[in-house]
């Protein structure tokens, strides 16, 4: 429910502000490595009894590009979308989190 919100709520912000030269897009990251990511990393492979490596391609497997997005890479997404380049998209969701297999998102 949470999702059609965002959905919608982007959609009439780019609908009322898109005619004066402001598009409204939302981002969804999905798994992605931050500052908190090695200490959960830690804790799981303590947990299940595995290196931290094992835990680290467990996480990586959940995308199709087989890599934990750094924070960083979500932000050169938003980067472009502030850029006058990102023009044609407006009222959008863009997926930054390296491809949920199996999976198509409208």
């Amino acid at each position: 429910m949470r999702n059609i919100a965002v959905a919608a709520l982007t959609k009439n912000m780019a609908d009322e502000l898109g005619p004066y030269g402001i598009n409204v897009t939302v981002v969804h990251p999905g798994l992605t490595r931050t500052e908190r990511t090695t200490s959960l990393v830690k804790a799981q492979a303590a947990a299940q009894r595995i290196s931290e490596a094992e835990v680290e391609a467990k996480m990586a497997a959940g995308n199709s590009i087989r890599h934990i997005v750094d924070a960083s890479e979500v932000a050169n997404v938003v980067t472009f979308l502030c850029s006058p380049k990102s023009r044609a998209i407006n009222g959008d969701a863009i997926a930054a989190g390296g491809g949920v297999p199996g999976s198509i998102h409208y």
